[in-house]
Formats: C-alpha cells, sequence, structure tokens
C-alpha cells in the first residue's frame, strides 16, 4: 500500500531522511513544512492520507496537530518525539494523534508506521495504548457519580493535571491552550459535577476513580 505523507520537522536533514525512507517504500512526500504556521494550509489543500508532525516544531508540534485534525480530519496524525514521554504522548493524543514514536527509534520503521496509520490502526507502544485505555476509562468514569452530563475528555484530563499538582499555567502549556481555556474547562467541570470548587471537582474524580 503506497500513501501521500506530509512532513513537518523544521530539520532539513531529518526531512531528507524521512523522504528517502518513505520512498524505498512506495510512499510519497507531497509537502514539507518547517513550522506550524505553514501546516494547516499545505493539509487543507493536500489532504495527505499521513502527518509527521516534530512535537518540537516551530509553532507548536500540538498546535500543528490541531490544526489538522481540524482542517483534514481524515488525515492520520503520527508525532516524532525527542523522548518517550507519557505526558507529551497523551496530549498529542488528546489533540488528534494517532500515533507516537521517539525518534532514535524512528526512520527505517516509519514507512510500516506510515501504512499502519493509513489503514486506520494506531502506532503505540504497548505502554503507551495501556495509558490511553486508562485513560478513557477514567473519562468515563465521572458517568457513575449521577450527572447526565458526562465530563469531556478534555475536562477530565484538566482535573487530573489539577489533582497531580499542576497549575492553570502549566495545564495550559501542556495542552497548548491559553490559561483562560483551562479555566473554562473548570468550570464546565464543576457545572456538570455539581461541585462546589475546583477543590470538591478534584475530590470528586478521585472517589469515581477510586
Amino acid at each position: 500500500m503506497s500513501c501521500r505523507v506530509l512532513v513537518a520537522d523544521a530539520t532539513p536533514f531529518v526531512s531528507l531522511a524521512i523522504r528517502s525512507v518513505l520512498g524505498r517504500a512506495g510512499c510519497r512526500v507531497v509537502a514539507e513544512c518547517a513550522t506550524a504556521s505553514s501546516v494547516g494550509s499545505a493539509v487543507a489543500t493536500l489532504r495527505p492520507d499521513v502527518a509527521f508532525i516534530d512535537l518540537a516544531l516551530p509553532g507548536g508540534g500540538i498546535v500543528a496537530v490541531e490544526e489538522i485534525a481540524v482542517r483534514s480530519p481524515s488525515t492520520a496524525i503520527v508525532v516524532l518525539a525527542d523522548d518517550d514521554d507519557e505526558h507529551a504522548m497523551l496530549t498529542a493524543v488528546r489533540a488528534g494523534a494517532r500515533g507516537y514514536v521517539v525518534k532514535e527509534h524512528t526512520h527505517e520503521r516509519l514507512a510500516q508506521v506510515a501504512i499502519s496509520v493509513a489503514s486506520g490502526e494506531a502506532a503505540l507502544s504497548r505502554r503507551h495504548t495501556a495509558r490511553v485505555m486508562s485513560e478513557l476509562a477514567d473519562a468515563a468514569r465521572p458517568r457513575l457519580l449521577g450527572t447526565s452530563r458526562p465530563l469531556s475528555a478534555r475536562e477530565a484530563s484538566v482535573l487530573r493535571m489539577l489533582a497531580e499538582g499542576s497549575g492553570t499555567r502549566d495545564i495550559g502549556s501542556a495542552l497548548a491552550v491559553s490559561e483562560v481555556t483551562v479555566r473554562r474547562h473548570i468550570s464546565a467541570a464543576i457545572a456538570k459535577l455539581g461541585a462546589k470548587d475546583r477543590h470538591d471537582a478534584v475530590r470528586l474524580m478521585q472517589e469515581a476513580a477510586a
């Protein structure tokens, strides 16, 4: 199976290496982007099957992921990262990524990753897959509290990060959203859970997860 691929990485050498590997497998790189701001128009115009996005892309790798998810929902997104960071992986998946690959293991397996995600599969390690499943289960548990308005995945994630001791600014940075947006998620979660404040909402979340 061949596929059309967008590569977003600020390092020309990396883009060249990826292009070479994909080409040998019959996949075609249809666009190369060096910044997050250039990704949106490229995917909107070309509608690639797969997009490889560097997590450290200038302008924000997660910003680029969210842009693709909105502009071209059919494009399978794979984040390329320097580290096997579980928190970064979850942030990428929440934003719309279907895969998370550490760069040191990358180039020779990227062709298979591209073909797999283009076919509808995920490109996550077993440990990361288990973590995502746990995240989904945690997000569903607030329904057991009796509310008719279950928390969204993003609202549950924000409460979980509050429980871990993260502040509004840290949460906004991790999710690539403004502090105002974080506070809106917190307010929505408080209302849905019938909590008195954010601390009470966190308590209810922890009790539901117990």
